[in-house]
């Protein structure tokens, strides 16, 4: 009897750790700055959650503020960022307070961009 409840409990606790661990820690504004060619461009992630998921939209701070629509998709570590009708694929992946991947448009390869949390 005695070993049917310690084994209870250590299952009750494995569970309880592994879904903390699901979880991410997305929602809020993530800032960075594009390097691209000669010049660059400031964009701000704006992530939010709801029962749903994630929703989000890119900020491009130097085109006037124009907000972009963007589909958010998670596979396991791995966040990608596509906005399909201007050819974006950024794939990232999230360490504390920064999300670092492979920032793809139109041909274009930008490795290593890095948006930052911001709020």
């Amino acid at each position: 009897m005695l070993y049917r409840k310690i084994m209870s409990f250590a299952f009750i606790i494995c569970l309880s750790s592994c879904a903390s661990t699901d979880r991410l820690d997305l929602a809020g504004d993530w800032a960075g700055t594009l390097n691209i060619g000669g010049g660059s461009l400031r964009l701000i992630f704006h992530i939010t959650e709801s029962e749903d998921g994630f929703s989000t939209v890119i900020e491009s701070v130097d085109q006037g503020g124009v907000m972009i629509p963007t589909e958010l998709l998670i596979d396991g570590d791995t966040l990608v960022f596509l906005v399909e009708s201007l050819g974006v694929d950024y794939a990232a992946t999230l360490s504390g307070n920064q999300i670092t991947g492979t920032f793809k448009q139109s041909g274009m390869t930008v490795e290593n961009y890095t948006i930052t949390r911001s709020d």
